[in-house]
């Protein structure tokens, strides 16, 4: 199992909409990086694609709560980093099993963990 912790919370679907494309990318370039150090630092190097499906578990440490729907599509852009560096073959349901949580923790403990079961 792969554990990455970020430093930062996933916004909500109805935020991301909102956003400019061009902080819509930033933020996706920012997830990628953050994914990269987040491999680095659980020693894992050299990744390729699985041959199996992924199961990822995506946890948001956060002081509120969003409904279900804004916590999957404010995912989304994790997911899509985890399929270009590599971790997943694809987003697609053959290829990933993804599960989604959020606990209330004080606001200066807020982050987002996900944890990977190759």
């Amino acid at each position: 199992m792969i554990t990455i912790e970020l430093p930062f919370l996933t916004p909500s679907q109805n935020e991301r909409d909102r956003w400019h494309f061009r902080k819509r990318g930033r933020f996706k370039e920012q997830c990628c990086a953050a994914v990269m150090v987040g491999l680095a630092k659980a020693g894992v190097h050299g990744i390729d694609w699985p041959e199996r499906r992924v199961e990822v578990s995506i946890t948001r440490y956060s002081a509120g709560e969003l409904d279900d729907d804004n916590l999957r599509g404010g995912a989304k852009d994790l997911i899509d980093a985890l399929v270009l560096m590599r971790v997943l073959r694809d987003d697609k349901p053959r290829w990933l099993t993804a599960h989604y949580d959020q606990r209330k923790v004080p606001r200066t403990e807020a982050c987002t963990v996900i944890e990977i079961d190759r």
